[in-house]
């Protein structure tokens, strides 16, 4: 996959949900950069991303509101994890609002991902809103993480603690740390 695909519900859409188009770079790798404008609506469904197949500091994959306002692209899950990164790499999301209903899951669960972000998104969640897991070089820059008993949770050890990671021109709001 590469270019510029759009997202949302209706005819004229590449895909009808995140989810859906989550599943196409899985099976289908990239060869280029890969755009996926998101319609103003809500989407529900786990979306889970691992390590994608061509994915690089030159093909990045990119989720962003085609409106260019968070409050109207709505990506949620009822369980466990809405946004599952597994190994993740080169992956971004902007404008997009991330939530979860659920009274112990993650908005964001990236466990040994790297090079990925969050750029002008809203993260509401009842527990944890971004568990960053042995990851490196993750950047959330103006966004706002509301709610939860942890807003951004970094994990690691002694020999392996995740480096580079940035949280900048953030807000935090009614999280428990």
């Amino acid at each position: 996959m590469s270019g510029k695909y759009t997202i949302g519900a209706g005819t004229g859409y590449d895909y009808s949900t995140v989810t859906a188009a989550a599943s196409a770079l899985t099976s289908s790798g990239v060869n280029g950069p890969v755009e996926f404008a998101i319609a103003d609506g809500t989407y529900s469904g786990q979306v889970t991303l691992g390590s994608i197949t061509g994915a690089s500091a030159t093909n990045t994959i990119t989720f962003f509101c085609a409106s260019n306002d968070s409050s109207k692209v709505v990506i949620t899950h009822s369980s466990s994890y809405t946004l599952y990164m597994s190994a993740a790499k080169f992956i971004h999301f902007k404008d997009v609002t991330i939530t979860t209903s659920y009274s112990s899951g993650y908005c964001v669960y990236a466990p040994n991902a790297s090079d990925c972000s969050w750029e002008s998104c809203q993260i509401f969640t009842t527990y944890f809103g971004m568990y960053l897991y042995y990851a490196d070089r993750m950047d959330v820059d103006k966004c706002l993480i509301r709610g939860g008993t942890y807003g951004i949770y970094l994990y690691g050890s002694s020999t392996d603690f995740g480096e580079f990671n940035r949280v900048k021109n953030t807000n935090f709001w009614n999280t428990g740390n």
